[in-house]
Parts: C-alpha cells; sequence; structure tokens
C-alpha cells in the first residue's frame, strides 16, 4: 500500500509538471502556442453563447485600454484590468450570468428541439459535489469546492497564493478515466462548459493522456473567461489512438479544467463532452448559413472587441503593426459540397490603407498535414467590409487531398504592409449559395515596369475583362486618377510627370457591370540606380525569378528586371515535353529574358541518359536558353546517389558544353556531397520568420570558402505556404519578407560573394490574388539591383579591408571603373549609428549610391542607392565614413581618390 501511496504521489506531482509544462509552452510560443508535440485535432474552436459583454459603464471604461488588444498583449496588461473588473464584481457582489442565447447550439448539428445530448464526463453538473472529479492544489490557501450559486451548483477554484518563479498553474480540477475511455478515436465531439471568472483570465482546457508518455488526445483550447457566467462550447476531434488506462504504469485520458495565475476565483459548471453527429450540408440547399465561429473566440491571439457582428454575436478584434501577420483559427466542421456558394466574411478595420491581405485557409487531415485550400482578397474601406470568397477561387496544391466536405478549420491570415499599423475586428462569417453565372471579378495581377525619374507603367489584370481606374499620389490619399472606359483583361496606365526620386502610392479599381473590386494600397518610388562608366557588352548578371510556371507568368514577370527565369512546369513530369519548353523558350525570347531549363526528375533518378541527351540537343540552340536545371535539392532525397548527377552532368556537356549546369542546395561546404555534378550550385536558405537575417551569413561564407561557382535564393514567400503546412503546426505561422529583409538578404549573399542572385518565388505571390504590393516591392528590389549590375561581376576584396564600429554592420568592398564601391547592411532590427574605416591607402571621398535613401539632404556628390533619397545623409571624416542606418537599412557608397 506504500508503494501503490508513493506512485499516486509522483502521478499527481507528475501531472502537476506536465500541466506546467503545457501551459509555458502556450505561454511562451503566443500566438501561436500549440506545441509542435501535441498530436492531431488540437486545435479547437471556443463558441461563446452570449452576444454582448458587460454593458456596465465602470467595466466598459476598465477594459476601454485593452479591448482591441491581441491576447497575449492582454496578459501583460491585465493586471490593471482585473483589478478594476474585480473591484466592479465584488462591490455588486454576486454571479452575474448572462442571458441564455438560442443560437447556442451550432447550426446543422443533432441538437434538435433542446433535448440533451449523452455527455461523456461524469457529474459535470457537480449535483453530486465533487464525486467523480480530482482537485489538484499545491497550496494549502487554494482550494477546489462546489458552491451553489442562484440555486445550482457550481465548481468553484480559488487562487489565494501563487509561487514559483515564473509562477506555476497552482489549482485545477481534473476527471481521470471513468466515462472518457469510452471516447472514440478520429471522432468529432463539442466539449462545453458554464464559466466565469472573478476578474478576465484564460481557462485551459485539455484531453490528454497524461503520463507514460504525455499525448495530448485532441482537446487543448483556452477560453477567455471574464466576469459574467457564459456558456463556452469547443469543437474537436480526437486523436487516431486513445490508449486504454494501465495504472499505474500509465494513464487513460484525463480531462483538465486550469485556473489561471492571475490571484483570484474561476467558477466551472455543467461539464460536458458529447459526440457531434457528423454533418451534410448541400450548397443547394440553403439560403443562407451562418456558421458556427458567429460570436465565439479564436484561437491564435485576439480579444473580445466592444463591436457586433451583423447578426448581434460578439465580434473579434486583432492588432497588427505595420509589415506584420497573424493567423487566427477555429475548429469547425464546414461539410460543404463542390457547388457554387460564396464563403462571405464580416471584417472592420480603421486602416484600410495598411491591409495588405486577407486570406481564408481550411484543411481537412491532421494539423501536420499539406491538405488545405486558401483564397484571399485585398482592397478595403474604412469601417465594416463584406469579403467574398467564392469557392472555386480557393487554391489548394496539386499534391493536396483537401475535399470540402471533410473540411473542418476555419482560418484567417491577416497582413499588413508598409504603411503602417491597423485594427481589425472579424464579424459574422456566412455561406451563401450563388446560382449559375460568370466568374466572380477579381485582380489577377498588378505589375509596376518602366520607371524613369518622372514616369511608369502600371498593369493591372482582371479576371472576367472588365473597366479599370488607378488612383496615385505621394500618399495613400492619392489625389490623382487614370481611367480606362474599355473592357479588357488587361489595362496598362502611364503615370507622368511624377516627382523625381519620390515615392509613390497607387491603388486600382475594376468594375465588370455592376460588379467591383479594387486593389490594396501598393508603393513604388521613381528613384533610378546606376553606375557610371563604359558600358559592357558581358551579359546581364543573374537576378532570376523562380517558379514562373506558364507563359502567361512569363509575360508578366518579362516586363520587369528579372532574368534569367525558372519554371516548375520544365522540371516535373507534367506540361514538360520538349515542345512545351520551345514554345515557353520562345515567348521568354519575345520577351527579352533568358531561361534555365529542366529536367523530369524521375527520368534523372532512374539515370535515363538517352532521355538527357535528347532534351538537351533538341533546345541547346534556342536563343533564350540560359541553363540547365539539373536537380532541385538532391541531398533531400534519401540515399541518393551523386554518382547518378555526375553522369547525367557528363551527359548534358557531351551535347552543349556552352551552357552552364546549375544544381540547387539547402547548404553547401566542401563536403556537399554533389560537387562535380554542376557548374553552378544555387544555395537557398529562408530565414523569415523564425530566425534573425544574420543567420544566412554563416551559410553564405561555407558557400564561398569551397571555392565552386555559387548563387544566392533568397526569401520572398511565406514558408508556410509552401507545400501546404498548416500555419499553426511546426513553427508557427509565417509571413511574407518585408522589402527591407528581401533587400538585407540580397545585399549579405552579394557582400559575401555570389555571383548571382535568384529569389523564390513567383507562384507564391500569384496563386491567390491580394498580393500586389508584394510583387511590387520585390520587383521594385530588382530593378534597383539591376541598375547596379556592373558592380557584381566585379569580385568582392577580402574582409577586413575596411572595419565598422558596430558588429551589426555587414561591408562589402568592390573596384570598379576606377572608383570602389562599399557596401554596408545593417543585419540588426535596430538603428545603428556607427563609423566605417576606409582603406587607410588613400584620401577618400564618399559617395552614397544604393537605394535606401528621399528626403535627406543630399551630401557633397550625388547618391545612386535607391534609399539616398528618404534618409539622412553621411558624413566624411577623414579616413571615416559615420552614418546612421534605420534597422536592416543598405547603404552603398561609391569611394573616389
Amino acid at each position: 500500500m506504500k508503494v501503490l501511496a508513493a506512485l499516486g504521489t509522483i502521478r499527481s506531482l507528475l501531472y502537476v509538471l506536465v500541466i506546467e509544462l503545457l501551459v509555458v509552452v502556450a505561454s511562451s510560443c503566443a500566438p501561436h502556442y500549440l506545441a509542435s508535440s501535441f498530436t492531431t485535432g488540437y486545435q479547437t474552436r471556443t463558441k461563446v453563447a452570449i452576444a454582448n459583454l458587460t454593458t456596465d459603464p465602470e467595466a466598459v471604461t476598465a477594459r476601454q485600454a485593452v479591448r482591441e488588444a491581441s491576447f497575449h498583449e492582454l496578459t501583460r496588461t491585465q493586471d490593471t484590468y482585473a483589478v478594476a473588473l474585480q473591484d466592479i464584481a465584488e462591490t455588486r457582489g454576486g454571479i452575474q450570468e448572462a442571458p441564455e442565447d438560442s443560437a447556442a447550439t451550432p447550426t446543422g448539428r443533432n441538437a434538435s428541439s433542446g433535448q440533451p445530448r449523452e455527455s461523456f464526463v461524469v457529474n459535470g453538473s457537480f449535483d453530486d459535489g465533487m464525486a467523480g472529479w480530482t482537485a489538484f492544489v499545491s497550496d494549502s490557501l487554494n482550494s477546489v469546492t462546489v458552491e451553489r450559486v442562484q440555486g445550482r451548483p457550481i465548481a468553484h477554484l480559488a487562487v489565494r497564493r501563487v509561487q514559483g518563479k515564473p509562477p506555476r498553474w497552482h489549482t485545477n480540477l481534473g476527471q481521470k478515466n471513468q466515462r472518457l475511455t469510452e471516447l472514440g478515436p478520429a471522432t468529432d465531439y463539442l466539449f462545453s462548459c458554464r464559466a466565469r471568472a472573478s476578474s478576465p483570465r484564460r481557462l485551459t482546457i485539455s484531453l490528454a493522456q497524461e503520463y507514460r508518455p504525455y499525448r495530448n488526445l485532441g482537446l487543448i483550447t483556452v477560453l477567455p473567461v471574464d466576469t459574467l457566467l457564459r456558456t463556452y462550447t469547443a469543437f474537436f476531434r480526437t486523436d487516431s489512438v486513445i490508449a486504454a488506462p494501465h495504472e499505474p504504469d500509465s494513464s487513460g485520458p484525463w480531462l483538465s479544467l486550469l485556473a489561471d495565475t492571475l490571484l483570484g476565483d474561476t467558477w466551472i459548471g455543467d461539464v460536458a463532452i458529447s459526440r457531434i453527429e457528423p454533418v451534410t450540408r448541400g450548397a443547394v440547399r440553403f439560403s443562407k448559413l451562418a456558421l458556427p465561429v458567429n460570436g465565439q473566440a479564436w484561437q491564435g491571439g485576439g480579444s473580445w472587441s466592444s463591436l457586433l457582428g451583423e447578426s448581434g454575436g460578439q465580434a473579434w478584434s486583432v492588432q497588427l503593426g505595420a509589415n506584420d501577420a497573424r493567423f487566427i483559427w477555429r475548429e469547425v466542421p464546414l461539410a460543404l459540397d463542390e457547388g457554387s456558394w460564396n464563403l462571405v466574411v464580416q471584417l472592420w478595420t480603421d486602416a484600410p490603407q495598411n491591409l495588405g491581405r486577407i486570406s481564408v485557409m481550411t484543411r481537412t487531415g491532421p494539423g501536420t498535414g499539406v491538405d488545405n485550400a486558401i483564397a484571399s482578397t485585398s482592397g478595403f474601406v474604412t469601417g465594416w467590409n463584406r469579403l467574398v470568397f467564392p469557392r472555386e477561387r480557393f487554391y489548394k496544391h496539386w499534391f493536396s487531398h483537401f475535399s470540402w466536405p471533410t473540411a473542418r478549420v476555419l482560418a484567417l491570415r491577416i497582413e499588413t504592409n508598409a504603411n503602417g499599423p491597423a485594427a481589425v475586428t472579424i464579424g459574422d462569417i456566412t455561406v451563401e449559395p450563388r446560382g449559375a453565372g460568370g466568374r466572380p471579378l477579381v485582380f489577377k495581377n498588378i505589375t509596376v515596369s518602366d520607371v524613369s525619374r518622372d514616369r511608369a507603367s502600371v498593369i493591372v489584370e482582371s479576371d472576367p475583362p472588365s473597366t479599370a481606374t488607378l488612383e496615385y499620389g505621394a500618399t495613400p490619399a492619392y489625389g490623382a486618377a487614370l481611367a480606362d472606359s474599355q473592357v479588357a483583361a488587361v489595362h496598362r496606365f502611364t503615370l507622368t510627370r511624377l516627382a523625381a526620386r519620390a515615392r509613390v502610392h497607387a491603388r486600382a479599381h475594376v468594375r465588370n457591370g455592376s460588379e467591383t473590386a479594387s486593389s490594396g494600397d501598393f508603393a513604388f518610388t521613381t528613384v533610378v540606380t546606376a553606375v557610371p562608366g563604359a558600358s559592357s557588352a558581358a551579359a546581364p548578371y543573374d537576378l532570376g525569378l523562380y517558379s514562373v510556371n506558364t507563359p502567361d507568368d512569363l509575360r508578366r514577370a518579362g516586363v520587369t528586371s528579372f532574368d534569367p527565369i525558372h519554371d516548375n512546369q520544365l522540371s516535373s513530369i507534367a506540361n514538360n515535353s520538349v515542345d512545351d519548353a520551345r514554345r515557353y523558350l520562345d515567348v521568354a525570347r519575345s520577351m527579352g529574358v533568358r531561361v534555365i531549363v529542366g529536367f523530369d526528375d524521375s527520368r534523372i533518378v532512374a539515370r535515363d541518359l538517352d532521355y538527357v541527351r535528347e532534351r538537351v540537343r533538341a533546345l541547346r540552340d534556342h536563343p533564350a536558353l540560359r541553363g540547365w536545371y539539373e536537380f532541385d535539392e538532391p541531398e533531400q532525397r534519401t540515399h541518393f546517389d551523386p554518382g547518378i548527377l555526375v553522369d547525367v552532368y557528363h551527359a548534358i556537356h557531351e551535347q552543349d558544353p556552352e551552357h552552364p549546369v546549375y544544381v540547387c542546395a539547402s547548404w553547401l561546404g566542401a563536403d556537399y556531397p554533389y560537387r562535380g555534378a554542376y557548374d553552378i550550385a544555387m544555395l537557398d536558405n529562408y530565414p523569415i520568420p523564425y530566425k534573425g537575417l544574420d543567420a544566412i551569413v554563416g551559410p553564405l561564407e561555407r558557400a564561398r570558402a569551397m571555392g565552386d561557382h555559387w548563387q544566392f535564393v533568397f526569401q520572398s514567400y511565406p514558408l508556410d505556404l509552401d507545400r501546404g503546412r498548416w500555419p499553426a503546426s511546426g513553427s508557427g505561422p509565417g509571413r511574407y519578407p518585408t522589402r527591407d529583409e528581401m533587400r538585407v538578404m540580397a545585399y549579405l549573399a552579394l557582400n559575401h560573394g555570389a555571383e548571382g542572385l535568384w529569389t523564390f518565388a513567383y507562384d507564391y505571390l500569384h496563386f491567390t490574388q491580394g498580393s500586389e504590393w508584394k510583387w511590387v516591392e520585390l520587383s521594385e528590389l530588382v530593378r534597383e539591383l539591376r541598375g547596379l549590375d556592373r558592380l557584381w561581376r566585379e569580385p568582392v576584396m577580402p574582409h577586413g579591408a575596411v572595419a565598422a564600429s558596430d558588429s551589426a554592420l555587414d561591408l562589402g568592398l568592390r573596384s570598379y571603373a576606377g572608383s570602389n564601391y562599399l557596401v554596408a547592411v545593417n543585419t540588426a532590427p535596430r538603428p545603428v549609428s556607427a563609423g566605417i574605416r576606409l582603406p587607410a591607402a588613400a584620401k577618400l571621398q564618399a559617395v552614397r549610391v544604393g537605394a535606401d535613401s528621399p528626403l535627406e539632404p543630399a551630401i557633397h556628390t550625388a547618391r545612386v542607392d535607391a534609399d539616398a533619397p528618404f534618409e539622412p545623409a553621411s558624413t566624411i571624416a577623414g579616413a571615416w565614413i559615420r552614418d546612421t542606418w534605420r534597422p536592416y537599412a543598405v547603404h552603398v557608397y561609391k569611394i573616389s581618390p
């Protein structure tokens, strides 16, 4: 008995430790707090059954400062907020109960006529006191009891003392095994309870096998409990395996209700877990369907809003900074068909010019899977917006097995541009039928081209054809407009008499009959970079663009400064015949760009050298051919023999000794196993947002040290869109790199000797609409680099030729046409004021020539870098340049004797 008692004590301690670990993970990883070790189905959605928070004036005043804060921001300010609301509650006394909401039962569920569903929680009403429940209390001043309020029993979790650094979870309520062992694997359930607290706090609900090993069983959610007694629900799907208990060796399923770290009280009652019957919906059989996310808290961050949705349900608010992104989600079985319907989202914002894009995502399968779909839009107005996402506009990867009938999670990705912060509130989300008819009007592409010091062209494409209007000006208020009344798929606007070396904001609108669509704000500059000197007959420096996959895409990309171009289809099984490749190359020639042509990688793996030779012979003489893309990241293949690529390399050069052979790699170094199988290695490295930009310096240096010809592929897409990774899994949501982050990656590679630059990828900027601001930023960066093209063909001088007084600055020195050119990159997310000591051999005068500086005072000679007109001037003191860098700024200086 003593052994069993000791084991029970150990199990209790382990239970507390596991819960503490769970909460530490949840807190430290906000807003995407779920650890990657949690198993499938853990994202849950919480349904608040009452539309309004308290309307008490004192309470409204107390919550005003934080009502629009994100969830993790709320936790930082909740002490003050909690004290204010707790004072109000204690003054009035008793539990304030919210009125019951007839919409508490989700639409389409088998809970008709108010009949109670069978619950797998024993004594969830607490009619029998604590029978069936276990209290976990680690401090004698804290307690879990049952009391009666307004005639109904309810559990009371009281936290009077919190010890430990950081504070630990001391008080929780759990139910072990019992009827929870009857829960079926991979089955949909509904968790529900009533709850309130003495002050706003987070109540964590977990269903898990608690030890040997710990394993979440599908339910892990956080309820934002406030001072009103509300009904909460959370839909979840159990894990594919629910092990039976084998005490004392391992636990079965335990349900845990975890009080917050704030001192105070939490009341919980009517706890239930009920099975949900599969939902069957046909889009043609409803007129308008309100999804059961309305009036609910979302996972991933945010807070309750003072605004209400169209139905009167409570809205959810998210705050974003400039160049920011948030991902919020709810578990909700959609059960839609493949018919004609629109998903409609109500969205309110105070800064439409700062919103880049809103995306809707949904998925089937596990949280770590790739079976998801995405649709997006841009172009917003101040106040409420009605965002319409037709089913046909949802994109899914070719390898995805996503299906609408089994879609079970709804998510929103909210992105801002560089203009500034924005507040966003999510109201009602509905599904509405759409009759047979034409395609919904959308933007297909917006490209800025032919930029000079006083003019530029903006190309606007829509589907279906439409009329178009372009607003433009020095700010997002615009002030000027051009209109094209012709109904066409492509509209080209020429902007003239623009201010030189200035920033231009623009926004497009298209109309087809009564249907209209607008783009978001996008911005470009009329700064033209150039390096003085004699023109060169050498081929252009490689500034390449990945994944331009169709001839139409090539026509869009071809008007920018990208050259050469890569096409995924020319390195795949489908759409990769010699005739397909020749047609693509013909378009490239008409656009004046070059292409690297790939091979069917399955034929490469099979060592089909006859196929390789035949393809090379057929295409080697095409004037648009830049080279051969032999293979992508061969080191990622399991047991892929390097000898295969060596044989393919020699087969290519047997037929074509002139054009180089490329291999892309995720790492390079002296021990890279595929050396000898290429002429040019392409190193890709994508750090945003999970690493600092200086994380790429080590891989760049290893590539330079190996002595091979190499180029660098920098990131221009969100990592979680690659191969359909669900943004709430793994490392959490990604985002597009900012314009400055892309710029730093490109210039760092140049400083460390890259002999060419590429970016990944065109298709991730275009497979859904709304990323026009990011495509314009990327195109402008490449335009800047192309203006300085002659510099990049010159070798970088050995490091140490120049030195900076701040280690955040990464320096690269080149010599061209009798002058030295210095690139100084601030790799830090902070401003830097520093000096750079120039080579001591000569008295030098420095001039900025890069792309980062309007409307700063000019220094003694003209600057040609793209940002130079927008930043303060540097100063020269003897052998020193003294300057200030904003976060992630790049300065390029011309140094003349």
